[in-house]
């Protein structure tokens, strides 16, 4: 598909200060166009974990929106890699992938991902990575 042919093209990121630590502190992010939400990790505070979560939220915003052809940009190969296969075999925090398998199949989307090289200038990427650390830092 040519990117014209998406309804919604979307950039996702997550950050996480002091990862793998027990003072850990995570938060996800999105934009899309003129829209730039982010938020904390309940729970398990993780990269990853923000990562997905950013990507679910994305998602649920686009359903949200009425929007069915979504293309995802992502700089995060762990979640690219999880969505290539059923949830049910996701091995880490399969309960997002399960969670964003739902959000798909409920509101009939038809998403495309694409993956973004992390801090390498694209423009979007910047500014979800932007909102993900200020929030995750603060």
């Amino acid at each position: 598909m040519d990117k014209s042919d998406y309804e919604a093209q979307i950039w996702t990121d997550g950050a996480c200060v002091n990862n793998g630590t027990p003072r850990a502190k995570a938060a996800w992010a999105f934009v899309a166009g003129e829209t730039g939400l982010a938020g904390l990790i309940e729970g398990k505070q993780t990269n990853n974990v923000a990562e997905g979560t950013a990507i679910l939220k994305a998602l649920q915003w686009a359903a949200e929106k009425k929007y069915k052809k979504i293309l995802l940009h992502t700089d995060s190969q762990i979640s690219l890699f999880n969505l290539q296969k059923p949830a049910s075999k996701v091995k880490m925090n399969r309960e997002i992938f399960e969670e964003i398998e739902k959000v798909i199949s409920e509101n009939g989307l038809n998403v495309s991902y694409k993956k973004v090289l992390g801090h390498s200038g694209d423009p979007n990427n910047e500014r979800a990575d932007g909102l993900a650390n200020s929030l995750a830092s603060s």
